[in-house]
This record gives C-alpha cells, sequence and structure tokens, in this order.
C-alpha cells in the first residue's frame, strides 16, 4: 500500500513536471484544457473514470492531455476500458505508455494505441504490465464532431469480474433449480411408492396380522 513518503513523492513529481512541461489548471469548466494527472489507486476493488473534457460534448483540436496512474502494489496492473470510443479515425489518438515515469510523451515510445474505427467499433482496451501506465489523449487539428471518450482504469479487469460475477450467479441459480429437481424426482417416487402399495391388492392384510407375519406373506 502506499506510505505518505510516496503520496508526497508523486505529487512533488506531477508540481516540478507541470510547471516544465505544462500548466495546472482547475478550471474543469475550459473544454479546451486539459491537465496533467496523476491518478493514485489505493486498493485493489478501486477504480477512476477518466474522459476528454467536457465529455460527451465534441472536443476540441490540439488537445495534448496525460494521465499517469499508480496501482497499489508492485504485484498490481492497471486495466484500462472503454466502450464508447468516438474519435475521427488516424486524427485523434489514445496513447499508452506501459513505463514507470513519463515526463514528455512526445519523447517517449508509444506501447499501444486506440483510434477512431470505420466500422464504429467503440471498444478500447489495455493492461499494463507492471504497477504504472501514462495514458495520453491528442487530438488533431480542425474542429471535430466527435464526443471523445469515457474510460475506466482499475487495478482488475472489469469485464473478467462482470464475467465471473455472472457465472457465480448462474451457478448459485443452477444449484438451487438442481436441488428443487432432485427434492421433486424423490417426492414423485416417494408419492408413486406410497400409491403402488395402497394399489396392490398383496398387501391387503386382515386386521390383527402382525408386521413379521406381513413380510412373511410377502
Amino acid at each position: 500500500m502506499f506510505s505518505l513518503n510516496s503520496l508526497l513523492f508523486y505529487h512533488l513529481f506531477f508540481i516540478i513536471n507541470a510547471a516544465i512541461f505544462g500548466s495546472i489548471s482547475t478550471a474543469n469548466s475550459d473544454r479546451c484544457h486539459c491537465s496533467n494527472k496523476i491518478i493514485m489507486l489505493f486498493a485493489e476493488d478501486d477504480y477512476r473514470v477518466i474522459n476528454t473534457p467536457d465529455y460527451p460534448r465534441p472536443y476540441c483540436p490540439k488537445l495534448d492531455c496525460l494521465w499517469r496512474i499508480v496501482a497499489p502494489t508492485n504485484e498490481s496492473r492497471i486495466y484500462f476500458f472503454t466502450d464508447n470510443l468516438d474519435l475521427r479515425p488516424n486524427e485523434d489518438f489514445v496513447e499508452f505508455y506501459d513505463q514507470k515515469f513519463v515526463t514528455n510523451p512526445r519523447n517517449e515510445t508509444v506501447t499501444a494505441r486506440c483510434t477512431g474505427n470505420v466500422d464504429e467499433e467503440k471498444i478500447c482496451r489495455f493492461q499494463s504490465a507492471g504497477q504504472y501506465l501514462s495514458i495520453r489523449f491528442v487530438s488533431g487539428s480542425g474542429e471535430s464532431d466527435r464526443y471523445g471518450f469515457q474510460g475506466i482504469v482499475s487495478p482488475y479487469d472489469r469485464e473478467t469480474r462482470a464475467l465471473m460475477s455472472f457465472l457465480t450467479r448462474c451457478g448459485f441459480y443452477v444449484l438451487i433449480g438442481g436441488g428443487c429437481l432432485v427434492a421433486g424426482i424423490l417426492c414423485a417416487c416417494l408419492f408413486k411408492k406410497r400409491k403402488d402399495r395402497n394399489g396392490d391388492p398383496r398387501l391387503i392384510v386382515a386386521p390383527g396380522v402382525s408386521d413379521a407375519e406381513e413380510k412373511a406373506l410377502l
């Protein structure tokens, strides 16, 4: 987990880096500006939502947004997922830098990127190899009629967790249904056995006959 020293270190790193490569802004209403951000995921079930400025309204041209994500432990991984990616093909990009510190993304090697798709595919996903991941959004020149993206970063794969949750619920219902089915079959067998016994003339004995004598008759 994070210590106070590590939190102070990352915030100091962010302030120094922003002073060199960009400014820090608190004007969230400014749709044509985005600042560098550090996102700390404090627990394995934590998550954050990131999106293009002023989402879901169309984004501005020549944007350069950067999110630095830090997972809780060295063993953690970072998962990014969005299913509503709406970018201009090969003009606007969501880029992933799978490394510890990205100071100036223009000088770094991009690990992977997503852009708009002519087939209207709106899914973009990425998994980091380690505890750190930087995500950058870059838009080209010219006004866009696309609305950008809204995605989730977390230390777990949300799709896998959703699938496991679905399978767990299905297993529970199957178990309950199977139990009810077995109970129904047992009840039907007992009912049939009693009905057969009551309808068999060989089992009608005179009053006063003992159980032993009754079994001998059978």
